[in-house]
């Protein structure tokens, strides 16, 4: 769970990994897209591509799904 001010960065990951949308709404940056996410919906993040959720101003939560070891 993610609260307005909290950061919540990730670096490239050698693996894919999904995020399933529970509360809130914000935007994230995968690569050089940006998206707005809300309840329901699931982000693929692709493997070894720079991500980050911002612009959240309540409680944001997630379910973080992440494929392998991250080695």
């Amino acid at each position: 769970m993610l609260r307005k001010g909290d950061n919540y960065g990730e670096p490239a990951h050698k693996n894919g990994e999904v995020y399933y949308i529970l509360k809130g709404n914000a935007s994230l940056h995968i690569g050089n897209n940006d998206y707005k996410v809300s309840p329901g919906m699931a982000m693929y993040i692709p493997p070894k591509v720079i991500h980050k959720f911002y612009g959240f101003k309540k409680e944001f939560v997630f379910l973080f799904i992440f494929a392998g070891l991250d080695e």
